[in-house]
């Protein structure tokens, strides 16, 4: 499993393995799927949305899943500061009735 967190020029990843016996194991991603992830976000950058603010890939069997997070606020290890987020939305724009309420905003 994989959890890619990204406001302005704050990234966080954090992935692990689960084994079958259940064991949770920490792993340290390749820079390539880290680099194809900030890919990602900016192409799927959709002015109605904006973009999102994290996403989770799950890897099981050959088999993949991504969950992608529009609204809510990611569950950071390290949160980015307010200005992070302004400037992601400096870069993403969106319309306000997009911009969910916890959303730090410009003074």
């Amino acid at each position: 499993m994989l959890h890619y967190r990204e406001a302005g020029p704050v990234i966080e990843v954090v992935a692990h393995i689960t084994d079958s016996s259940g064991n949770v194991e920490p792993v340290e991603p390749p820079m390539a799927l880290i680099d194809a992830m900030e890919a990602l976000r900016k192409y799927m950058a959709d002015q109605g949305n904006g973009v999102w603010l994290s996403a989770a890939l799950k890897l099981e069997n050959g088999r993949y899943e991504f969950d992608f997070n529009y609204t809510k606020r990611a569950d950071w290890q390290l949160p980015p500061t307010d200005e992070a987020y302004i400037d992601d939305l400096t870069r993403f724009s969106r319309p306000d009735d997009q911009i969910p309420d916890w959303y730090p905003r410009k003074a």
